[in-house]
C-alpha cells in the first residue's frame, strides 16, 4: 500500500481489540507482506506483544483479522483498511545508537491473506 497523497500523517492497527498507535510508516512488499514502523516513546501494547503470542500459537492460532486506520494530521480518520488473517512474522527494533536518535525504533513486518480498502470510512 503506497502511501496516498494528504492520507496517513499516522496510522493505527486494530488487530482483535488490540489497538496499536502511532504508527508513522506502512509500506506494502509483493507477495502479502506489509511493514509497520513506529517509535517507541514509553510504556503501552507494542509489536512485540503480539510476536510473542504468534509464537506461542503458531501461525494457525494467532492469525487475525484487523484494521489499518489512517489519520490526518488532525487525528481524524481518513481511510480504513481490513487485512484478513494477518500474522506477524519479524519485528526488528532500531536503538537509538544507531541511528543517532533519541527513541527507538520498531518494525513490524507482517503477512496477510487479503488487504482491502474498508468502503464507506
Amino acid at each position: 500500500m503506497m502511501r496516498p497523497p494528504g492520507e496517513g500523517h499516522s496510522y493505527a492497527l486494530d488487530v482483535g481489540g488490540w489497538i496499536i498507535a502511532q504508527i508513522t510508516e506502512v509500506s506494502q512488499a509483493p507477495g502479502g507482506q506489509v511493514t509497520l514502523t513506529r517509535r517507541l516513546t514509553g510504556p503501552g501494547l507494542d509489536f512485540e506483544t503480539w510476536l510473542r503470542h504468534a509464537r506461542l500459537g503458531g501461525p494457525h492460532g494467532s492469525r487475525r483479522d484487523g484494521t489499518l486506520i489512517a489519520y490526518d494530521a488532525y487525528g481524524h480518520p481518513t481511510a480504513h483498511y481490513v487485512l484478513r488473517d494477518a500474522w506477524p512474522i519479524s519485528l526488528h527494533v532500531v536503538h537509538p545508537s544507531t541511528q543517532g536518535s533519541t527513541t527507538r525504533v520498531e518494525r513490524l513486518v507482517l503477512t496477510f491473506a487479503a488487504l482491502t480498502p474498508r468502503r464507506g470510512g
